[in-house]
């Protein structure tokens, strides 16, 4: 009985979702506690605002009946004067635990308006002490009953709390009895509600601050200190004026901690004790909250963990696995990368030498044989060119940064051009090599022309590797769009050995060939599928493949394309067929051309011969600069090649610009180079150069530059020589 394996969503689904509830569950939790800390939080600081207001007041209580006893002796007196209420003063401020924190002063509003203090013994007048200004003799005269008031005291520097009230003695005099209390004394007891997590503080009802933990923030000789001088106790002191109920104020204190306060109004002093707790009250339960939390989730997790102990394993081994043949892969990528940038310089050079060849060839007066024979070269050349920018600069295949050229081109003799390369090796296989192109194909399109070469050369270069015996077919038709657009259809199919369903799914990955055990004889590297694909969604088209292993292989490609409005005449082969023609000459022009290869020399000077112009030729970045150091010839251009011997092409600009005057940092210097690797275009611009020309030359880029650096003065037309 076969093995029946479990249901996939069981270790796809059900985990994460296990994990998913399982943390959902776990913030929930969090918040609920959370809220439950928050809210414990502000019932103790509303119970320790309750607890510290009681204590306050406790005290106060205790300082007024204090008063009311004196003043109940005085009032109880056998004779209520000025020298029996000395005495019963003096008496009782001899108790030294009565005494602590209170001063005890009377005035009498007769003709001597004495003033006594009972504790210092102290007696003084009206005029040097000026009673009429004190406050406790002031509000006692003006309200009669008794009265309770905070003051700074300047002589003795204090903030006092004055018990007051005027007393009528035996002989008609009327005297002021006051008791003064150091506002430090009503809060000693208070200091432990002033340390650690707890703060407290105290104000009049107009928002003085009468003390606090902050000495810099009690009063002075010169002036209170107001809620709403300091920025942190802004919204405390705007509560107060709008007469609000105490809410809770969040506060960073002077410290820079932040602390909740919450209001409470002493009501026989009228003063304002603010009482607040540390954010710590909060973050410590949630620190060990959160830890506890945690170490419970820690232990769901490990629980589900053991659970899926087995796929784990196997997971972290798959895991290993591809971070291993990533790494392998990445080695592997920069290996490529160098061999190809090494190689780029050898590889094109020779590339050079036939292109540059073939096209002096055709510039001479020869037969119409020999003519289509170069021809021939030049276009082989041309496509094997094509292909081999792309391969060489494998860093742009990987970045996507190929590029789309659109121009006017002929479908038709792109198709000719393909098929006469590979006709040839069709036939050596004794293969059926048909190609049909659709009637109604446009004569001209606009789109690259080189990257539709490419795509029709890999394709049909595949098929006929790739089939021993039979036929291969390309065929060409458009569906179109509109006027001015269409899409270019692109069928190639062949009965060769076919492809797997698996080898399908990879077939368009880079280096990647089928079945390289069956088809070791065949060669090739493994990039040209890749290249079609990459090449065909640049240009905004598709490609698929049918396929069945042993009956044959057929791709199909649509690409968009564009129809020139007013159509221009086809022109592809009559370089090659007619001869070549200059646009312009330049016979006052003096050229440069530095390469340290002779045959790379021979290809430029003869290329540039029809433009009657002066080649002057140097063999190495030395021999440059001292032409030019030597004065006797002044150019109009230098094309400098980039690897040569004992001082390359950067060396030699970076030395020609720093000679320094108009003519050397004016003077155009074009990177001619086989180097065509992606970033080397930027490069040369960064070291002195001012253009770049890749080789082998393309007769319409040389155009392009000599148009562009050459004078105007010196281009005439060849009718005109």
């Amino acid at each position: 009985m076969p093995e029946t394996k479990p249901p996939a969503y069981s270790s796809v689904y059900i985990i994460p979702m296990l994990c998913a509830a399982t943390i959902v569950i776990f913030f929930i939790t969090f918040f609920m506690l959370q809220r439950l800390v928050e809210n414990t939080f502000q019932k103790n600081l509303l119970e320790s605002s309750r607890i510290v207001s009681a204590q306050f007041a406790k005290n106060v209580n205790l300082a007024k009946d204090k008063y009311l006893s004196a003043v109940y002796d005085v009032q109880s007196l056998p004779s209520v004067t000025w020298e029996n209420i000395k005495a019963e003063l003096t008496r009782k401020s001899g108790d030294k635990v009565f005494l602590r924190g209170l001063s005890f002063y009377y005035a009498g509003s007769g003709s001597k308006n004495l003033i006594y203090d009972a504790v210092t013994n102290w007696t003084t007048d009206e005029v040097t002490y000026r009673v009429a200004a004190r406050p406790w003799y002031r509000v006692a005269v003006e309200n009669g009953g008794v009265s309770i008031i905070s003051y700074y005291e300047y002589i003795t520097k204090l903030l006092l709390i004055s018990f007051t009230s005027a007393i009528a003695t035996s002989d008609g005099t009327d005297v002021v009895l006051a008791m003064d209390m150091e506002a430090a004394s009503l809060v000693d007891a208070l200091h432990k509600y002033n340390e650690g997590e707890q703060r407290f503080f105290l104000t009049d009802g107009d928002g003085n601050i009468l003390f606090h933990k902050n000495k810099k923030h009690e009063p002075t000789r010169e002036n209170f200190v107001n809620l709403s001088q300091l920025p942190e106790y802004k919204e405390l002191y705007k509560s107060i004026r709008a007469e609000e109920a105490s809410p809770v104020f969040a506060v960073r204190d002077y410290d820079g901690l932040t602390y909740h306060f919450t209001r409470n109004m002493d009501p026989d002093t009228g003063l304002l004790l603010y009482v607040g707790m540390s954010d710590e009250a909060i973050s410590k339960p949630l620190t060990n909250l959160g830890v506890i939390s945690a170490a419970l989730l820690l232990v769901v997790f490990f629980l589900l963990l053991y659970q899926i102990r087995k796929s784990a394993q196997r997971a972290a081994l798959s895991l290993h696995e591809a971070l291993y043949e990533k790494d392998v892969a990445l080695e592997e990528t920069r290996a490529k990368s160098d061999f190809l940038a090494n190689m780029s310089h050898e590889i094109r050079t020779p590339m050079n030498a036939i292109y540059g060849m073939s096209e002096l060839i055709l510039r001479q007066d020869i037969s119409a044989e020999v003519r289509g024979y170069a021809s021939h070269i030049k276009t082989a050349t041309r496509a094997l060119l094509t292909i081999i920018n792309d391969i060489l600069d494998f860093s742009k295949i990987e970045s996507g940064k190929l590029e789309v050229r659109l121009a006017p081109y002929s479908p038709t003799a792109v198709i000719n051009d393909v098929a006469t390369l590979l006709r040839p090796q069709a036939e050596a296989k004794q293969l059926e090599f048909a190609v049909t192109a659709a009637p109604d194909l446009p004569r001209e399109l606009v789109g690259d022309e080189g990257r539709i070469r490419q795509i029709l050369l890999n394709l049909l270069y595949n098929a006929v590797k790739f089939t021993p015996r039979g036929t291969v077919r390309l065929r060409v038709w458009k569906e179109r769009r509109d006027a001015a657009n269409i899409v270019l259809h692109i069928a190639v199919s062949d009965t060769g050995i076919g492809i797997g369903e698996e080898d399908q799914k990879k077939l368009f990955d880079s280096f990647y060939q089928v079945n390289t055990r069956r088809n070791r004889k065949v060669e090739g590297t493994g990039l040209g599928l890749a290249i079609c694909k990459k090449l065909v969604e640049l240009m905004g088209g598709a490609i698929r493949v049918r396929s069945t292993l042993g009956k044959g292989t057929a791709f199909y490609v649509s690409i968009p394309q564009g129809v020139p409005q007013a159509a221009t005449p086809h022109a592809h082969g009559d370089e090659d067929a007619q001869g070549y023609h200059v646009p312009f000459v330049m016979p006052e022009a003096r050229l440069l051309v530095v390469d340290d290869n002779e045959l790379n020399l021979c290809v430029v000077a003869g290329v540039l011969e029809a433009y009657q112009c002066t080649v002057v030729t140097a063999g190495s970045g030395q021999e440059c600069l001292d032409i030019l150091h030597n004065g006797q010839d002044r150019f109009h251009i230098i094309f400098m090649d980039h690897m040569m011997p004992v001082m390359d092409g950067v060396e030699a600009a970076r030395i020609i610009r720093g000679y320094g005057g108009t003519y050397f940092s004016a003077m155009p210097i074009v990177a001619l180079t086989a180097n065509a690797i992606s970033g080397s275009r930027e490069m040369y611009l960064a070291n002195g150069f001012t253009d770049f020309l890749s080789k082998p030359i393309d007769v319409n880029e040389l155009n392009a530059v000599l148009r562009k650096y050459i004078p105007h003065a010196l281009q005439k037309r060849p009718q005109e020589q």
